[in-house]
This record gives C-alpha cells, structure tokens and sequence, in this order.
C-alpha cells in the first residue's frame, strides 16, 4: 500500500491519541494503539520501538495547524483540539457513507423475500379458493353433474294400415324412438328406407306378435299395408314409444349422458388428438403446450394459438361459466384444473368432457354432448359412430358454429380430415383407415331434438309436477311415460290445421278463430291425443283443458240418460211434446226456443234428440225435477262425471254450463263405457334414473253411473244423430261404420262443439274465439268436420254397428203419435212394463177410440180386448204397448 494510502489512516489514530491524551487517558490509548499496531503489522512489532512510538505521536499531536502562529501554543493546542472534532465529524458521515448500500441491500433482500413469501400466501390462499370452489361444484358426488336429463316419452306406438301418415313423418319418429336409420340392416331397431316402403327389424319390439322385421308399404293417403318378413298381411304394428320432449337441470348442459366405457374408443381419441393430445401426461395445465402457445402467439403479435387443457375447457364452461379471454380468468382458470385433477380421475374427466362438450347448435337448440351430436347430426347412437363422423365432431369443437356441419360443410369436412391426419401421425389410426375417410363426402342425418305434442307434454308436465314437486323432471331426471298415441296425435294436429285453413279461406273473418281437440281411450281415459289451440308459437295456452265454454245440445244426452234410469219402462220410442212452454225462475218467466223458433207438437225421444229440439230437452229436465222432487238432481249427476259447474237453472239442461273440451270427452265416457265413468289421464309411469318406478298414478276403476242399458238407448240415439241427424254430414268426410255423437251450439252461435265415439276412442272438438264473440257456424259446420275427418283414419277397421246387449229388445212402436198409421221398432229393456202411454205428458182419449196392441214384426195390429191384457203379456214375442187410435173410417 502506498504512503498516500497510508496517511489517513494513520492520521485518523493519531487523531484518536491526541484526544485521548488530552482527556488524559493514556492507558486506555496505548491499549488501543497496540490493538491496532498488531493488526497491521502482522507479527513485525519488533522493528518499531515504544520510544519511537511516542515520538511519532508526540510530533504528530504538536504538529501546529497550517498558517498558524508558532509563537501562541495554547491556540495551537486549542486549535488541535478543535480540529480533531471536525475531523472525527467528517469521519462518522464518511462512516456513515459508506455502509449505506449495504442497508439498502439488506432492506432490498427483506422486501424482496417478503414479496415473494407474500405471492406465494396469496397463491396457497388462492388455491384453496379454487379447491373450495370445484369441491362445492363437485358436491355431493361428480355423478350429479353427470346425469341423465328429464324426458317425456308417448306410449307405445301404433301403426295400422290407413294411418294418415307419410313415410318421411313415420321415418323421424322412428329415429325419434331410439331406431337407426341405415343402409344395411345389422341388428335389432335398425331400419332402411326405400321408394315407398320402411323396412324395420322390429325383433325386439315391446309387443310379442309384432317382434320381427316389418314393411310398411305408403301410398299418397298414408300407409297402405304391413307385411312381415314372411309376406303375410298385417292390420297393424306396435313399434317403440317415441322422445317427446327433455327437460334440463337448472345450470347444468348435460343432455344425453354415457358412461365411457360404453363409448367407442376411436371418438375419446379423436377429441384428445384435436384438443389434448397429452391429457394423460399432465395435472391439469399443460405447461409445455402453454410455453409453446405463449411463444408462437409473440411471434405472431396475436393469440393464435390456445393451450386450454380438456380440465381447463370443463372449468371455464362449467365452474367458471365464463368464456373472456382475460389472464384473470385463465389464471383463475388453471387453478382450479389443477384442483379438478385432485378431484376426480383421467377417466372421470375424460367422461365428463365427452357428456359436456359443446358442438354447435341446430334449428335454435343447443347440441351439447357426444351422445346427442350422435343422434342429432347422424341419427343414430353414440355407439354407432364411425371413425370419420368422430372426426368430424371432434375437429368442429373449437369453433362448433364456424365449423357448423349444416351451415359451412366444407370447413367441417376440412376439420374432419385435419383430425383423421393428427389421429395418423399419433398411431391411433392406420394409413388404410385414413384413406378410407379422409375427402370422403359428409352423411349427415339431421335429427334435431324437437319437442312434439307441446300441450298434450304441458298438460303431462303439469300433472307429474303437480304430485312430485315443480321443476322436479329436470332435477331429478325423472323419465315419464305417458299415454300418447304419436300417430293419433299427428293426425289430429294435421286435421284441425287443414279444417281451420279451410274455413278461414272461405271466410275470412274467422282468422282469429281457435280450436281445441282431445282424444281420450273409451275404456281407460287415457289421452291419446290433444291440440289446445290453433298455433302453440302463438298461444301456449291450453284451451282443450283450460278453456271453459259453455257446451250447448251436446249435454242434452245426459238428460235422456237420466230419464230412462229414473223410469225404466221408458225407451227412445216413447214421445214427449214439443209445444211452446214457459217457466217461473224466481219470479222471472222463461220461455225455451227451439233452434228453428218452431215447433212440432209430439214427437219421439229418439227423434228430438236426432234434430236436437231444445223444448222437449226442457219438458225432460222439468218431468225430472218434479217427480224426483230434487232440484239439484242434475248438478249432483255432474259431479259424478267431472261437470262441476252444473248449477239448478233449467237452462242448465240446454248447456248453459262451462266445460272444457277434455271434461266434455270424460263425461261421454259413460256412454262408450256402457254406463260407466273413467276420468282422463296423461301419465302411465314415472322412472327415476335407475329405471324405478318414482310414481304411478292409480288407476281409477271405471264408476257406475248408470246401468248398461240405459248407457246402451243412449248410445243408440247418439247412433241416429250420426247416420241420420244433425251429424249425418260424417259420412261426407269420410267417417263410417259404428259411431254416436252429438253436436252443440251456443247461443248467437259463440261455440261450436262436437262430441262423439266408437268402441275404442271419445273425441271432443271445439271452435270459437277466445273473447266468445259469435262465430256464426253451428256445430256441425265448424267442429263435425274436424271430428270427422279424425274418426275416418283412426283406426284400422271399425264395426258397422255397435255391439248389442242381451238384455235389450227391440220391438214395434208407433211413429206417427196419436194416429199411429205408421210403424217402426225401438230398443226396450227386456221385462220391462211400460205406463200405458209411454209418452211424459198427459193425454185425454177421446171418445170411441180403441186401445190396440202392436204385434212385434207384424205390420197388421190384432185387437184385443182390455180382459186379455194379463194372457197377451205372458206370450213370448209380444209386447205390451198402448197407444190411443181413432177409429178406421169404414
């Protein structure tokens, strides 16, 4: 070291020892001085003497200031003094200089360290949000998230020849059924379409005389034979049920769930290829496909390039539920993949991914889920899916509506092949495979999930819920079976579609008209059919239940029903008077109309209900009311039968009561159930996921109402309004063979109404307009011809006449009351004696007029004497019938 060098330091103790010798602590100083001497010297001490030592301090420590006076030693020493103090102050701030960056170091580390443990906390705190969050999400189990949708299924479905639907229709439902429309018959559901025809391998169908391979040949009116394998001849079919809607759970997109194990391999292999070739090889993140992205995005200045993890892709659709591209939510994003990953297995997500993932939409519907794309773009199963149509849904997943397969068939060909050559270069297809599918032509199948019967499915809906909870199909993924028939409700829907057209065309002041239809099974009351309205987009609201107006003639049977249970010597042949009458209601005179203002004097109860005569509808309801002395009678019969609005009014007997067009088809069952009520149903069964029944309504047994017999002259009155009534125009449309109804018109012709039967199904049909302002049709112009119409392809093949019961006879009446110059034959209840007139009024013979026998099957009449009355009854082949007769002009 140089002496320069060597200076302050040495000027620095000797400053120390001139302060310490003048604060006269020597022994403290010379300590220090050999301290530091021995330091520096490093074992030399010898070459330096103490005298030379204390020389050299005292020379130092006397050394005058510069340009000081020599001559004045006490300002010397004073100046000494002082000036060691400046120095020692210089010292501290050079001291002080010089261990300042070590502070800021030691303070930079601390910050630094401290920063870092802080990232960290709130990294270790964030994640335990994230944990928080997939566990909450995963909760109670993954399965939940993982489930079945609700759904909707008809009855089983029946075709028969005459069925007024086209191939193209019976096609859809098929597929809508769960069959698979193929080019080659290989298993069971499997069916192929040809010019007119649909061959179906039926082998596993639910009906046992059914099970085998159909063909149902088609002409332009629908189908025109069935035939087995075999060529024989079939009537009819029963095929499976078909999907009539699906419900979802609230924030969850699973459609149609799979487990994986039940899905082909190459489609799991195909998504991976496209969207996360190392899925198995990572936690969740996938930091080499990110480091890769994050390179390529800076080179090309964008984010071209993603490295979402399929876990990553679940977190941000399902956890997340947010799609911005934002590092806040990619971070968030990653935390919880990795938190997923610690949840559930490979495989689990894997089966999750497959159930959730988004592929576009069709006609408005999202498609969510391999299982659903499979259906809705192909057709057919998961299960049936190609390597190619795998390929195709896998390569449009990263952008399904750009990619759409309907929209842009190019691009999705385009991507399809991209997959098939990333599945090559990855060894999970071979070279022969790719050729076999790379540039073919895409065979799509578009089936998009629809509902069907949308008020017949609200109406279901409505009941499920109303004994399981709201909201309770979706959440619970209830599966619900109920009674629709398809092609009854197709046929239905296209019928009251084409007859409101035509009447709108023809006048078009009814554009605003609506309809309600429903279709009931005779025997049971399960709805099989309904339309609640002209269009369902415009108006959801169910007029075939909820809209109530009044019914008109088409509650006169019920009257005529009550008469013959409350007087069972009376029959459809007795008379009843149609002449002006008036009644007091409390105080008030009404005075029943006719529909013509007419009338006809005396006329037979098969012929007033015929031409629907409202007066002697009336005289039935009073002779009731009277004899029974109950003015409640007929309300309490509407009770029985679902009529709750039914009030004491007389009008009441001429309709003047709400109904709905389901209430009214109930009601008629009495008739077509030979006397006995069956109220309406919607619902079959209710399933829950592991195909246990949740609920199952009870069955109702049919109520007796009325006797058979009386349920029977009903009907056969019903019979006559049909064949020869105000209904006779049926048979114009079509409609033959065994049918009874009656039509109803309200006053200033507000509603029209149409209720009628065969031996198997009750049809109600209503026209009219929601405010109830006058359609100006009746009955039979405006809702006969959409009963029609319906009745004349219901079935496969109907009865001329409805079957007879043993305990009815028919016998000779008289038709032209009082004169009884022409003859004709009712039904009457074996054994039974009727009064002597059979009429319900009262009628003074005249004089001279005889009392006659009618003979049955004889034309001629036998007189007899009034004292053998006894002897005639007890002949078989005779019946007892007195009618009034003048005598014959000689």
């Amino acid at each position: 070291m140089s002496n320069d060098e060597d200076k302050p330091k040495r000027k620095r103790r000797s400053t120390k020892k001139s302060a310490s010798s003048s604060s006269s602590r020597a022994p403290k100083r010379s300590k220090k001085e050999a301290s530091g001497g021995s330091k520096r010297s490093t074992g030399k001490s010898s070459s330096r003497s103490k005298l030379e030592d204390e020389v050299l301090s005292n020379v130092q420590s006397s050394k005058p200031k510069k340009g000081a006076s020599s001559s004045r030693p006490k300002k010397s020493s004073s100046s000494s003094r002082s000036k060691p103090k400046k120095t020692r102050k210089k010292r501290q701030v050079k001291k002080s200089t010089k261990k300042a960056p070590s502070v800021v170091l030691r303070g930079a580390s601390s910050l630094f360290v401290g920063l870092i443990l802080g990232v960290l906390f709130c990294g270790y705190c964030t994640f335990l949000a994230a944990e928080q969050d997939v566990e909450k999400w995963l909760a109670p189990s993954p399965q939940d998230q993982v489930r079945n949708n609700g759904s909707v299924w008809s009855a089983e479905m029946k075709v028969w020849v005459g069925a007024p639907i086209s191939k193209e229709v019976l096609s859809s439902y098929l597929q809508a059924s769960g069959y698979t429309l193929v080019s080659k018959i290989e298993q069971s559901f499997d069916f192929i379409e040809k010019k007119d025809a649909l061959v179906i391998n039926n082998k596993s169908a639910p009906k046992p005389q059914t099970a085998t391979e159909l063909t149902i040949f088609f002409s332009e009116q629908g189908i025109f034979s069935i035939e087995d394998r075999n060529g024989r001849k079939r009537s009819s079919a029963v095929l499976k049920p078909i999907n009539l809607a699906n419900f979802y759970q609230r924030n969850s997109s699973a459609k149609i769930t799979i487990r994986l194990d039940k899905i082909p391999a190459h489609i799991p292999e195909a998504i991976l290829a496209m969207e996360d070739s190392r899925f198995y090889e990572h936690e969740g993140v996938d930091f080499i496909g990110l480091t890769r992205a994050v390179v390529v995005n800076l080179l090309l200045s964008s984010r071209a390039q993603g490295a979402s993890t399929i876990t990553q892709q679940l977190v941000k659709n399902l956890i997340l539920n947010n799609s911005a591209k934002t590092y806040k939510r990619k971070a968030r994003e990653a935390l919880r993949a990795l938190a997923l990953e610690q949840q559930l297995s490979k495989t689990e997500l894997l089966e999750l991914y497959l159930n959730e993932v988004y592929l576009g939409q069709v006609n408005g519907r999202a498609v969510v889920g391999v299982g659903q794309a499979a259906k809705i773009y192909f057709g057919k199963s998961v299960e049936r899916l190609s390597v190619g149509e795998a390929a195709m849904l896998s390569g449009i997943i990263s952008a399904p509506n750009a990619y759409s397969p309907l929209r842009h068939p190019e691009k999705a060909q385009e991507r399809r092949d991209i997959t098939l050559k990333r599945m090559l270069d990855l060894g999970k297809i071979d070279p022969k495979t790719y050729e076999m599918y790379k540039g073919a032509e895409l065979e799509l199948n578009i089936i998009p999930e629809r509902r069907r019967a949308n008020w017949f499915v609200d109406a279901a809906v409505e009941s499920v819920e109303a004994q399981l909870g709201v909201g309770s199909i979706a959440e619970q993924a209830f599966e619900v079976q109920t009674t629709l028939s398809p092609v009854l409700q197709y046929s239905l829907e296209q019928v009251t579609k084409k007859t409101l057209a035509d009447l709108i065309a023809k006048r078009p002041y009814l554009k605003d008209a609506q309809v309600a239809a429903v279709v009931l099974q005779a025997n049971t009351g399960d709805v099989l059919a309904m339309v609640g309205g002209r269009d369902y987009q415009d108006s959801q609201f169910n007029r075939a239940i909820y809209a109530k107006r009044q019914v008109g003639s088409t509650s006169k049977p019920f009257l005529y029903g009550l008469l013959f249970e409350h007087d069972k010597e009376l029959s459809p042949g007795c008379w009843v008077e149609d002449k002006e009458m008036s009644i007091n209601i409390d105080g008030k005179i009404w005075t029943p109309q006719n529909y013509d203002h007419g009338y006809r004097g005396e006329m037979t109860l098969r012929e007033a209900l015929r031409v629907s005569r409202n007066v002697p509808t009336v005289n039935i309801y009073q002779k009731l009311r009277t004899e029974q002395d109950n003015p409640e009678f007929f309300s309490e019969f509407g009770k029985k039968v679902g009529l709750y609005d039914i009030s004491n009014a007389p009008s009441n007997a001429l309709g003047a009561f709400n109904a709905s067009p389901l209430e009214m088809a109930a009601a008629y069952s009495v008739f077509a159930n030979q006397g006995r009520f069956v109220d309406s149903r919607f619902i079959s069964t209710v399933k829950d996921q592991d195909q246990k029944n949740a609920y199952t309504p009870i069955k109702q047994s049919p109520k007796r109402i009325m006797s058979k017999e009386t349920a029977w002259m009903v009907q056969s009155m019903l019979e006559t309004v049909v064949k020869e009534g105000t209904a006779k125009s049926a048979k114009k449309y079509g409609a033959t063979g065994a049918l009874a109804g009656k039509t109803g018109t309200t006053n200033d012709n507000n509603d029209a109404w149409f209720v009628g039967y065969d031996s198997a199904v009750i049809v109600a049909v209503w026209v009219g307009f929601d405010k109830g302002k006058s359609l100006g049709l009746t009955g039979s112009q405006a809702a006969l011809p959409i009963w029609s119409l319906f009745m004349a392809t219901s079935r496969a093949k109907r009865d001329s006449d409805f079957t007879s019961l043993n305990n009815l006879v028919k016998l000779d009446v008289c038709l032209d009351f009082p004169e009884c110059l022409e003859e004709g034959q009712d039904w009457f209840v074996r054994g039974s004696k009727p009064n002597d007139m059979c009429t319900l009024f009262e009628y003074e013979e005249e004089s001279g007029i005889e009392l006659r026998f009618f003979k049955r099957g004889e034309k001629g009449l036998l007189d007899q004497k009034e004292g053998e009355e006894k002897q005639e009854e007890k002949e078989e082949g005779f019946f007892e019938r007195l009618f009034p007769r003048k005598k014959d002009k000689k």
